[in-house]
């Protein structure tokens, strides 16, 4: 007797359990609060370029991009640096 080839099976899931429906990245801070992160790299940044940092520089560039904050950061240095 020939047999048919049969579709494979899911694997059996425990009852109540649920699957992914999709991943949220929270880039705007609505979740997690990461300004006071940026805040402590910034100072960093700025303490090996021997400048100076406060809240009213980080509070300048909440929200700007990447390269906007890399210019600023670079024109409150104390020295010279490359991006």
């Amino acid at each position: 007797m020939l047999r048919q080839p049969t579709e494979p099976t899911e694997p059996s899931k425990p009852a109540g359990s649920r699957e992914l429906q999709g991943v949220l990245f929270d880039m705007d801070g609505l979740l997690v609060d990461s300004e006071p992160l940026w805040f402590e790299v910034e100072c960093a940044v700025m303490a090996r370029l021997d400048g100076r940092w406060s809240e009213a520089d980080q509070q300048a560039l909440i929200g700007g991009s990447l390269p906007r904050t890399v210019s600023y950061l670079l024109a409150r240095a104390g020295r010279p640096a490359s991006r």
